[in-house]
C-alpha cells in the first residue's frame, strides 16, 4: 500500500484485509511502521511454521521521496524481514532474519538458462530448520528439492 502523506512524502506499507466471501473485503489496516528509510512492501507467501505464522517481506528504502520528486526506486540497504503472527490478524514487529548461509548448486528453470550456484539463505526458528526460497528466473527455487 502506497500513501502521500500531509507534507507529501510518499511512503510504502504492507497491510491486510479480511473477507468471509472473497468478493467484500475490510478496510486495509497496515501491519508494518511508518518510515521512508524502511517502506515496506513486496510480501511473499504466508506459510504456517513451528506453530506460527510467518511472512517475509522487503524494504523500499527511499528517503526524502516527496510527490512531484519522479520516479525512484530503492536504495542500497534494501533488506529481507520477517514477520510472524499466532492467529493471522495480529503481527510482531518486523524483525531481520538470522542466516547461516548454505552453498547449493541452483537447477536453473529452462527461461533462466545457466545460473550456476548460488549461497541459500537458511535460518531456524523455534529449532526448527527453515530454508527460505531463492528467486530462480521466473520460480523458486527451494534448496534440497528437485524442482
Amino acid at each position: 500500500m502506497v500513501r502521500t502523506e500531509e507534507d507529501d512524502r510518499i511512503y510504502s506499507y504492507t497491510a491486510l484485509s479480511r473477507s468471509t466471501n472473497l468478493r467484500d473485503w475490510s478496510k486495509p489496516r497496515i501491519i508494518t511502521p511508518k518510515g521512508q528509510k524502511l517502506n515496506y512492501s513486496n510480501p511473499g507467501n504466508v506459510v504456517r511454521f513451528a506453530g506460527e505464522w510467518i511472512i517475509c517481506l522487503q524494504t523500499y528504502p527511499r528517503p526524502d521521496y516527496r510527490r512531484g520528486g519522479g520516479v525512484r526506486w530503492a536504495d542500497g540497504t534494501a533488506r529481507v524481514f520477517m514477520m510472524r503472527s499466532k492467529d493471522l490478524v495480529h503481527w510482531g514487529q518486523p524483525v531481520l532474519p538470522r542466516y547461516n548461509r548454505v552453498f547449493t548448486a541452483v537447477l536453473p528453470t529452462a527461461s533462466a538458462g545457466p545460473i550456476g550456484p548460488r549461497s541459500y539463505p537458511e535460518t531456524a526458528i523455534n529449532g526448527q530448520k527453515l530454508i527460505l526460497p531463492w528467486r530462480c528466473g521466473k520460480g523458486y527455487h527451494i534448496p534440497g528439492s528437485r524442482s
